[in-house]
């Protein structure tokens, strides 16, 4: 049986990182002696970094001891990507900036959203820093959000890596640009069906109660979420038929949009909408599925609003301003498109279209 050769060691204090007490990996002497010195040149320069990696081991002293002889000591991984991975996402997220502008609340949400799940995929190990967050190990958690047909959220992550790492690392790190360099995944289009009016009737016959105001307001008026979120009392204008929009404005107009009659209680039951939107959605996603509708998003809502708009006749330029969407051309803004005369007229007609399919939807149901 041979005797194991134990690796020589190198013990020393250094002032602004403490007790370096680790193995120098290596058995023979002259070795040994050639990477004691380059840590105490290490510590000469100023490169207390590195020397804090190898104390808490997070560097090894061969890959350091190599990077000296190449003089390629930036590729190894600083001070700030040794910091555990979690609190740094967690901290980062919470200034809302990215490396180059702040971050808006919808994509704070979605990256961490995404980060979350890349740490609990063990991608990047089990206690992961910054530095474990390279190019390879990316590449190989977008493939597997590849790999289940998630490309989108793919690049997602990628978008998230680059915004992280270039505010913790500097934008012109090698780990930044190393992941800079991946490719974007193509990203495939799908087509989503559009909503018919028996298939709205039969979800929400099917949804629950605390959600089918809301459901009304939202297909009728052809609001985002957080425009509803944020509708007040003072928006309704029910002797004139219309709603005011909140916070979107079309040269320098309010936003009205015209609402059917029978639809008014509901709007008034939705105002204020208090709801949280990921639970509005869970009880939307589960009424759907109930009724096997292969549906349903949020934002479905509104596209349903102008296509029933224009199934039941209303000129496209007017369902352009109920919807809030900018002129797109010059002429577009000299033939400025009057929509007051017209909003309870065209919502009375859309209102009669969609209403026209309630009771053969309600009916299935109940079947």
């Amino acid at each position: 049986m041979s005797k194991r050769v134990k690796h020589l060691m190198v013990d020393r204090f250094f002032r602004g990182v403490g007790r370096i007490h680790r193995s120098l990996e290596t058995t023979v002497r002259r070795e040994a002696d050639r990477r004691e010195r380059v840590l105490l040149t290490l510590y000469d320069h100023g490169r207390l970094d590195i020397l804090k990696g190898i104390k808490t081991g997070r560097l090894s002293v061969t890959a350091v001891a190599d990077a000296f002889k190449r003089n390629a000591l930036d590729s190894l991984p600083t001070a700030g990507a040794l910091v555990p991975l979690a609190p740094a996402i967690e901290e980062w997220l919470s200034k809302g900036r990215g490396s180059r502008k702040p971050l808006r609340p919808a994509t704070i949400k979605n990256y961490k959203q995404v980060w979350s799940q890349a740490i609990g995929s063990g991608v990047f190990g089990i206690n992961p820093t910054v530095a474990d967050v390279s190019a390879e190990n990316v590449e190989e958690f977008r493939e597997q959000l590849l790999g289940a047909g998630h490309a989108p959220q793919a690049n997602r992550f990628w978008s998230a890596a680059k915004s992280f790492l270039g505010r913790v690392l500097g934008r012109r790190h090698p780990q930044v640009l190393a992941v800079q360099d991946l490719d974007k995944y193509p990203e495939p289009k799908t087509v989503r069906l559009p909503v018919e009016p028996d298939a709205f009737w039969s979800v929400h016959e099917m949804a629950d109660g605390a959600i089918q105001p809301a459901l009304v307001a939202l297909t009728v008026t052809g609001m985002m979420p957080s425009e509803l979120e944020r509708l007040q009392k003072d928006d309704l204008f029910r002797d004139t038929g219309w709603v005011r929009v909140p916070g979107e404005k079309t040269d320098n107009r309010a936003r009205l949009v015209g609402v059917p009659e029978w639809a008014w209680d509901d709007i008034v039951a939705a105002t204020p909408w208090t709801m949280d939107r990921s639970r509005f959605q869970r009880l939307l996603v589960k009424a759907a599925k109930n009724t096997q509708v292969p549906w349903f998003r949020l934002y479905d809502l509104r596209r349903a609003f102008s296509r029933w708009h224009e199934a039941a006749g209303t000129p496209q330029s007017r369902i352009e301003a109920y919807m809030g969407h900018t002129e797109r051309t010059i002429t577009d803004r000299y033939l400025r498109t009057e929509i007051e005369p017209y909003a309870r007229e065209d919502a009375e007609r859309m209102g009669e279209y969609l209403r026209g399919q309630a009771d053969r939807a309600i009916l299935r149901v109940v079947r």
